[in-house]
């Protein structure tokens, strides 16, 4: 009889706790995001993962809007958020990005908040890949010498570059080059020639001069073969006008030497220097090199036969047959390191 009773109450209880897990409201739990990520991140890249946990079946994730658009894409299933347009991670562009995504099961839906800031770095550390190193230990304010595929990356990659000097088609002009001989002398483009200006967008338009609160950031200039070490070139920036109120940026460029005929390249780390006005750039040349020039009509330069910040007011044209230094440098108006 004992047996029976305790067979009953079991039962009952077993009855009793089905009963109560049956009547269990169906639930749907989320949470809202904030983090902070070092810009430039690559496509593909996770950035966050949005939970959701569910006693009524399986959850699915969905954006349902995001600023700016196309920043992200989420995994539907995990709740990964990733990296779809690199270029919209950029500090100097989107300091922040958001998101709201839906969680939803069959029956239920929850929405989660995603805020992204993005840290600000150095982008011309980050773009630079052979020369990084010595970026990174050189100091502020003195010139770094890099590769040509660095200077192109720099002028592709960075925002609002345009070019100073020297044009690419004056660069790769066929008119036969010729070597500036062995003296000293400091000289700056007169005439306006064709640049090419990129916005954040990368969009391209015209320009003919380093732009008012623009950076110098990065030089290239071509040199016949010499045997010793170049140790004392300089660039030059003025706000006041393309012969008169030089001024040195940087130091001297890094010591180097041509052992053939051949471009030089170097950025400026930590340039704090804008114009302040619509800028203007210089070359010395000291004894101890031979630059490049090349005779294309309409050309000239302002000229002094040493190392000044003040250059003569005429122009200098080549006896009128035109002259362009292989000269150019990369400036932005934006500052991005």
């Amino acid at each position: 009889m004992k047996k029976l009773k305790v067979g009953v109450l079991l039962t009952v209880f077993s009855l009793t706790i089905m009963s109560c897990s049956s009547d269990d409201p169906d639930s749907l739990t989320t949470a809202n995001i904030t983090k902070s990520i070092d810009e430039n991140a690559a496509d593909g890249t996770i950035v966050a993962t949005v939970s959701g946990t569910s006693n009524a079946g399986a959850v699915s994730f969905s954006i349902l809007n995001q600023t700016p658009a196309g920043a992200m894409t989420i995994n539907a299933t995990t709740g990964e958020l990733t990296v779809a347009d690199a270029t919209i991670f950029d500090f100097e562009t989107n300091p922040q990005i958001t998101a709201e995504v839906q969680v939803a099961t069959e029956s239920l839906i929850e929405n989660s908040s995603v805020i992204i800031n993005l840290n600000n770095i150095d982008d011309i550390e980050f773009l630079l890949s052979t020369s990084k190193t010595n970026y990174k230990n050189g100091s502020d304010g003195n010139w770094v010498a890099i590769t040509a595929a660095e200077y192109n990356n720099l002028e592709d990659k960075l925002n609002e570059v345009s070019r100073a000097g020297a044009s690419e088609a004056e660069f790769n002009s066929s008119v036969t080059s010729e070597e500036g001989g062995s003296s000293s002398f400091t000289v700056s483009k007169n005439n306006s020639s064709q640049m090419i200006t990129k916005s954040v967008s990368h969009s391209k338009t015209s320009a003919t001069t380093i732009p008012n609160a623009g950076y110098l950031i990065a030089f290239k200039y071509e040199v016949n073969p010499y045997g010793g070490a170049i140790t004392d070139a300089k660039v030059k920036q003025s706000s006041t006008s393309n012969y008169s109120g030089f001024a040195d940026l940087g130091g001297s460029l890094p010591s180097h030497t041509s052992t053939a005929a051949e471009t030089f390249y170097f950025v400026l780390k930590g340039n704090t220097t804008a114009t302040t006005a619509v800028g203007h750039m210089a070359f010395y040349k000291s004894s101890s090199n031979t630059t490049i020039f090349k005779r294309i009509s309409g050309t000239s330069y302002y000229y002094s036969s040493h190392d000044s910040n003040t250059l003569g007011s005429s122009a200098f044209n080549g006896s009128s047959s035109g002259v362009v230094w292989l000269q150019q440098g990369l400036c932005t108006t934006q500052k991005q390191w």
